[in-house]
């Protein structure tokens, strides 16, 4: 394996660590994801620059590089849209939706009834407040007790309209 420059694994930890001090910043607060998007641009034109000029600079530039790198990944990726239900998370809601699959069963865990899981994609959302827009999917769990009539009720399929409300 030919290797160049001095250092050159070193270099790829300290760029690793940095990388990891970006996610480690970036998750320290709340932070639009365009500014460390531009400064990533910034810094890899300065970065390709000194480079091409030989600085010893260019390895500065390059782990500056990777800490805003890192922040933005981990900004891009925790992003969710404005109307995801999980935004909803504590709130009394009644949930209009389409089942996604079909729904599971499990004996409940102190042994008194059944556990039914449904995946349900979000269509509408009734609040305190109003109706706001939702979007994405949400587990809904329902304890079935022993003995009750629920038991024997035909299960709903995949596509099936689903109306269900709680806590999110």
């Amino acid at each position: 394996m030919r290797r160049e420059g001095q250092y050159p694994l070193s270099y790829l930890n300290l760029l690793l660590a940095c990388l990891g001090l970006g996610i480690f910043l970036a998750s320290a607060g709340t932070f639009p994801v365009l500014p460390f998007v531009a400064a990533g641009f910034f810094l890899l034109f300065w970065a390709a620059f000194l480079a091409y000029r030989g600085s010893a600079w260019a390895a500065f530039a390059g782990a500056l590089l990777f800490c805003v790198l890192g922040a933005a990944r981990f900004l891009a990726a925790d992003a969710l849209p404005p109307a995801d239900v999980s935004r909803l998370a504590g709130e009394k809601i009644v949930l209009r939706g389409v089942l996604r699959e079909a729904p599971s069963e499990r004996p409940a865990a102190d042994g008194t009834g059944v556990l039914r899981r449904y995946v349900v994609d979000a269509r509408q959302a009734e609040t305190a407040t109003g109706t706001p827009p939702v979007s994405g999917a949400l587990y809904v769990t329902e304890k079935i007790p022993d003995g009750s009539s629920r038991l024997s009720d035909p299960l709903p399929l995949p596509g099936d309209e689903v109306t269900v409300g709680g806590t999110v």
